[in-house]
């Protein structure tokens, strides 16, 4: 059996009417249909970049950290809606300045809509790559993968399928080739296939998960803090995935750094996948406020002219590496000036980044004070009562950090079946999801900063620290010698910019999103601030 009919068995079967909800298909046939095309297609993709002895070694060492344990879980992999930045870095690796026309080229061989191809493309490929893996059992060679993909390759051309080689050929960039190397060999070099697809799958499969997914609170709400305080139910969560940030400026009141190097991956790693495990890049219809709910990107729509118009977009300058201001500099940097400056040169308007204090900024925005937010928010329920969000742009999670040496916790559920003592802070959503997973506050200990929390576990005072990834790395950075995180994922949320209520932003940014999407533009600055070459830390920015 060729390759790629393997992979379609692997894909297929009695997963299909998850492919279809996924993917808001017409029925499993058409669901079928476009897998039998999207997966021989980023084979394809996998052969050609393996032609060369560089990328058949980064391709190698990338799939050595896949997580191949997803194809056991394939529904639970999609029930999480997001491969967390992961596979839009695959996907944006491997086709480069093709990408746009090879997701057309398989929406009109496969009878489907582009928006549907490219939702699937980033969630396919994570599957596709633990594929491989889990084919060469754990050995082989660089040059045994070429091989392999190369003899795909003629049987797809053999069985009918040379159409969809044919969308992979023709010159390519030669900057696709050094975007391909440069992405895969930060993979292969990080784990962080497995690391990206394994926070995700982590919390589908049951324990901690099956707590955490009935949770509606900010993933990263970190910094979600409830006006009024702990207990009052009633209040409206106005903090953000950002937690620890707006109380990070006050760390010198401790003996301890304030930064780190940030994600390792992201989130895209990090993931996230943030992981920030950064971060989630893939298209899907919307409803009414752009938010659908699983960190995704809404379907295309026009683009529109906002004639040369002002935006004030809020930031606080001191959230690494969404906004900073670096030391000696009077000009602001990070994710969001790099993402609102490419936003407006698609809509013709001009950003003026305005500083604006945490969480308070969310009340301007409300008011209308401010025409929108860029500070990582979390989308939340709550808040949409009082703002609208953009669609999501990336997605976070929330994770146990415990001690370097502690050996006694290998997943969140070892932390959270036992008598762990846990630390959070006051008036966050981390501290409603530690109250919801361990059933009380009795073994929670609070505090008012992170950083006093971090600090604790440090000194052994507490067992494990629950925190968003977004916030929280930047402090494991600064203490790698000391602290790690727990991998399972906890919760995910995604993050988008807000708006007021009647704002006529949202339709146009929404567009702009998913175009800065479909260019892979999101993708590469997503490596540029959550990948291994960020390396500003909160002492090298004024605070």
């Amino acid at each position: 059996m060729a390759l790629f009919e393997e992979l379609g068995d692997a894909l297929g079967g009695d997963t299909l009417d998850a492919w279809s909800g996924f993917l808001g298909a017409d029925n499993d046939d058409q669901a079928a249909g476009l897998l039998g095309k999207a997966g021989p297609a980023l084979l394809g993709a996998l052969g050609k970049r393996s032609r060369s002895d560089e990328g058949a070694e980064a391709i190698f060492g990338a799939v050595q950290g896949a997580d191949d344990g997803i194809l056991d879980n394939i529904s639970g992999f999609l029930g999480g809606g997001d491969a967390g930045g992961l596979g839009g870095q695959l996907v944006g690796g491997l086709l480069g300045g093709k990408r746009k026309a090879v997701e057309s080229g398989l929406a009109q061989q496969s009878g489907v809509g582009g928006a549907m191809v490219a939702k699937l493309l980033p969630m396919l490929a994570p599957m596709v790559m633990g594929f491989i893996k889990r084919k060469l059992s754990g050995g082989g060679s660089a040059s045994g993968l070429a091989s392999m993909l190369s003899d795909n390759t003629n049987a797809m051309r053999s069985d009918g399928l040379g159409s969809v080689l044919d969308l992979l050929d023709g010159d390519d960039d030669p900057s696709d080739e050094a975007g391909f190397l440069d992405s895969f060999t930060s993979m292969a070099g990080l784990g962080g296939a497995a690391a990206a697809a394994g926070a995700v799958a982590g919390k589908l499969t049951g324990g901690v998960g099956d707590a955490a997914g009935k949770l509606t609170g900010g993933v990263g709400d970190a910094a979600g803090k409830v006006t009024g305080g702990v207990g009052d139910a009633a209040g409206k969560v106005t903090g953000g995935v950002r937690d620890g940030t707006d109380r990070a400026r006050s760390m010198a009141d401790i003996d301890a750094p304030r930064g780190g190097g940030l994600l390792k991956w992201l989130l895209p790693l990090l993931v996230i996948a943030a992981a920030v495990a950064l971060v989630l890049w893939a298209c899907s219809g919307s409803d009414s406020d752009g938010d659908d709910g699983d960190g995704s990107i809404a379907s295309p729509a026009e683009i529109t002219d906002l004639g040369g118009r002002t935006v004030t977009v809020g930031v606080e300058n001191a959230y690494l590496p969404f906004n900073y201001i670096p030391i000696g500099e009077s000009e602001g940097a990070g994710w969001d000036y790099d993402a609102w400056n490419e936003i407006c040169r698609i809509l013709n308007c001009v950003p003026e980044f305005v500083p604006a204090g945490w969480p308070d900024v969310i009340d301007q925005v409300a008011q209308g004070e401010i025409d929108t937010a860029a500070d990582g928010i979390s989308i939340t329920d709550e808040r949409k009562e009082i703002v609208a969000f953009s669609d999501p742009y990336m997605t976070v999670q929330q994770k146990f950090i415990v001690g370097l040496d502690d050996d006694r916790y290998s997943s969140a559920d070892d932390i959270v079946s036992g008598d762990a003592i846990v630390a959070t802070q006051v008036g966050t959503t981390n501290f409603e999801l530690a109250e919801e997973l361990l059933g009380g506050t009795s073994r929670i200990q609070a505090f008012d900063q992170f950083g006093l929390a971090i600090q604790a576990l440090i000194a052994g005072d507490v067992d494990a620290v629950i925190i968003d990834d977004a916030a929280g790395l930047g402090y494991i950075g600064e203490n790698a010698d000391q602290v790690k995180t727990i991998d399972d994922g906890l919760q995910s949320d995604p993050l988008g910019f807000i708006y007021p209520l009647d704002s006529e932003l949202v339709g146009p940014v929404n567009g702009a999103l998913n175009e800065m999407k479909s260019s892979g533009f999101l993708d590469q600055i997503g490596a540029k601030f959550f990948g291994t070459e960020f390396t500003i830390t909160y002492d090298d920015i004024e605070g």
